[in-house]
């Protein structure tokens, strides 16, 4: 079927006015979702049984104290689910792609996640 004018037509069709990205599969198409900070909230306030207001001062907090504590350059772990943590990336040598130009990257510190084995083994 690939190459053929009824495939083309296919994938122009399911391609067509969506925003998210779609991905072809041997025999299957899907979408790609992600979920928002908004839906994220939405789930934690109707879980936990609070307003949505609640649970993104909440989110909100979490997110605040991860920022600060991985600032100081200490790491977060949270058992049964995750770790966060700083790591420092060296500087290197890169290339520009529209120039072919080499050029000189910055060494920089990256935040990182590294998710348990029990999250793991859940997924």
């Amino acid at each position: 079927m690939k190459g053929t004018d009824e495939y083309r037509s296919f994938t122009r069709k399911a391609f067509a006015g969506n925003k998210k990205p779609l991905y072809l599969r041997p025999n299957k198409l899907t979408l790609s979702k992600t979920m928002t900070k908004a839906e994220l909230i939405s789930k934690i306030a109707d879980d936990a049984g609070i307003t949505k207001v609640a649970a993104g001062t909440a989110l909100s907090s979490f997110m605040e104290a991860v920022e600060k504590t991985l600032k100081k350059g200490d790491k977060i772990t949270l058992t049964g689910f995750g770790t966060f943590s700083v790591s420092k990336r060296a500087a290197r040598k890169g290339r520009n792609p529209f120039t072919g130009e080499t050029i000189k990257i910055k060494a920089k510190k990256v935040a990182k996640f590294k998710a348990s084995k029990e999250l793991s083994g859940k997924l």
